[in-house]
């Protein structure tokens, strides 16, 4: 597998670089510090970019603004110093498919690029709690968004519905994206 990194800070760039590196599965893992950087490693061929998004409050909508240029041909993992369910909510509804702190521990990073890897969507702790809060069972969850999801495809070209079946979702993971990114009004509707 090849990882790409994104990181405007060296440290954290770094110690990603380091965590993902330890992983058997991971082959190569490109770092970027730069806009200009992602934008010439976006285009090789890769499996997965990790993108550290900072604290800085503008730095969210840049994101946005990398993901209506970049997303559609990349599985984006997003973690942030400080995540919050709020935040989780606004990135995982614009089509990132995880989201988790940055200190996630080897062992969980592991398990979400797995996830992710096979095309599901995975998210932290925090997000977690959210939909224990909430009295929703994560595999509840996964299973409605599921449904919410099969229903949409009858609306897709049937050549952009076909989507291989899900294996038993975790605690973390949420469900198979689908062509139509239907799913995030789901995710949406747990946090209205």
């Amino acid at each position: 597998m090849k990882i790409i990194v994104f990181s405007k800070q060296s440290h954290t760039l770094e110690q990603l670089q380091e965590k993902i590196s330890n992983i058997a599965n991971v082959e190569e893992v490109p770092v970027c510090n730069s806009f200009h950087d992602i934008d010439i490693e976006v285009k090789k061929p890769h499996d997965i970019l990790v993108y550290h998004l900072s604290p800085d409050e503008q730095e969210e909508k840049v994101l946005y603004q990398f993901l209506d240029l970049y997303q559609q041909s990349n599985k984006v993992f997003v973690v942030s110093n400080i995540p919050t369910a709020e935040q989780g909510k606004r990135i995982l509804s614009a089509g990132v498919l995880a989201y988790t702190n940055t200190y996630i521990s080897p062992e969980k990073l592991t398990l979400a690029l797995n996830a992710i890897s096979q095309g599901k969507i995975w998210m932290g702790d925090e997000i977690a709690r959210v939909f224990k809060e909430l009295g929703v069972n994560a595999d509840e969850a996964a299973a409605s968004v599921s449904q919410n999801t099969e229903s949409e495809q009858e609306q897709v070209k049937d050549d952009e519905a076909q989507v291989e079946s899900s294996p038993e979702p975790t605690e973390q993971t949420i469900s198979e994206p689908k062509p139509s990114q239907g799913i995030f009004s789901k995710i949406k509707s747990f946090f209205s």
